[in-house]
């Protein structure tokens, strides 16, 4: 008939179609439950931006249901930089190089008068 405009799909209270889905903002998971499912229409995305999740609705005509799915936005996790594990190491190489070292401080010393080795004490 002439002068008739074309008919859409329905939209959800307060949405709008894009790409054969109903889109209807909502501010949490309980008000996107509680959207009713459109069979007309492929779906119903229901984004939940303050919470940073996309919630779809969509009607399941095999079990006269719907179906509910939730997606949200995650940042890929960097690689953690390989941490350097401290070097361990045991009381008898502790005590071997301190032993070490006090004999080529006593080797320094000795080369010195025996008054300056008693004031270094």
């Amino acid at each position: 008939v002439a002068g008739m405009a074309p008919q859409s799909a329905p939209v959800a209270a307060g949405g709008q179609v894009s790409g054969g889905f109903a889109v209807q903002p909502v501010s949490s998971r309980e008000e996107a439950l509680a959207v009713i499912a459109d069979p007309l229409v492929s779906g119903v995305l229901l984004p939940d931006l303050g919470h940073g999740v996309i919630y779809m609705k969509r009607f399941n005509p095999q079990t006269g249901t719907s179906d509910f799915g939730e997606f949200s936005f995650v940042q890929p996790q960097q690689a953690a930089p390989e941490e350097t594990k401290p070097e361990v190491v045991t009381m008898d190489v502790f005590n071997s190089t301190v032993e070490k070292l006090r004999a080529e401080i006593a080797a320094v010393k000795g080369g010195r008068g025996k008054r300056e080795v008693a004031a270094d004490e």
